[in-house]
């Protein structure tokens, strides 16, 4: 691809919009659809020149297959799953993991029951999810939505190809679902915290991540003046959304203008 292809801003915008829907989609999909909804994502990134842009470098990165993912243990039936300790890395190997699932439906069986030891594969498959993919999809998620507050300060309406390929894979910053442009930032800004809690308080059913969500949505308001603090519990925040996401994404924007 030329280093001077361009992109607009909302083709950026609906470009991780349109990955944040894939993600979400695996984490909450049932064996029997677990497959497919891989599928889905991985024609997202080939047919999306964005997506294609972020996310390959990742998917070709070279790992240390004999050190990390699923190993044999002295069990001959049990495995264990090594996660590296660069992110990077782990969000490579778990999207990996993903394109061999999708290409062979009894790996999943396989490997997520040796892992979880659960003799249910639904119920495997969920323990899976949980520690090992939402994990590392929640990494890919923040560092989508860096990315982008990198590109919404830039000047120009355009953004190119260089600016959202990785150029860095130790360093890399990427993307979220939004960038907040135009005048009347601000004053959106002024509540922006009595939506996000009225958002959290009418979509999130699970008491223990409504509770957990307001108190970060309190500190940042509390902090709203001190950028250092403000950017503490508003990662904490960013990192425990999950799920929720696409519930909170639009959102977030207005919250960045306090850390810049």
């Amino acid at each position: 691809m030329s280093e001077d292809k361009k992109f607009d801003k909302k083709q950026v915008n609906r470009a991780v919009e349109e990955l944040t829907e894939c993600l979400n989609n695996i984490l909450n999909s049932n064996r029997d659809q677990y497959p497919y909804r891989i599928k889905q994502l991985i024609n997202a990134i080939k047919n999306n020149e964005i997506l294609n842009l972020i996310i390959k470098p990742y998917i070709e990165m070279k790992l240390d297959e004999e050190n990390i993912g699923f190993m044999e243990t002295k069990h001959s039936l049990k495995l264990d799953m090594i996660i590296p300790e660069n992110e990077d890395e782990e969000i490579a190997l778990i999207l990996n993991i993903l394109i061999v699932f999708a290409e062979n439906e009894n790996c999943i069986d396989n490997n997520t029951f040796r892992l979880s030891m659960i003799n249910n594969f639904d119920e495997s498959l969920v323990y899976f999810n949980k520690n090992y993919v939402e994990p590392a999809f929640k990494k890919l998620h923040r560092k989508l939505k860096y990315k982008l507050e990198d590109i919404g300060a830039m000047p120009s309406d355009k953004i190119s190809a260089g600016d959202v390929t990785i150029i860095n894979i130790k360093h890399f910053e990427a993307k979220d679902s939004m960038v907040a442009m135009g005048s009347n930032i601000t004053q959106q800004s002024e509540n922006i915290f009595e939506k996000i809690k009225n958002e959290i308080q009418n979509n999130v059913k699970e008491e223990n991540d409504k509770t957990e969500l307001l108190n970060y949505i309190f500190e940042m308001e509390k902090n709203k003046a001190n950028k250092e603090i403000f950017r503490t519990y508003y990662d904490r925040f960013i990192n425990r959304l999950g799920i929720y996401m696409t519930i909170i994404g639009p959102l977030l924007p207005f919250l960045v203008e306090y850390i810049k």
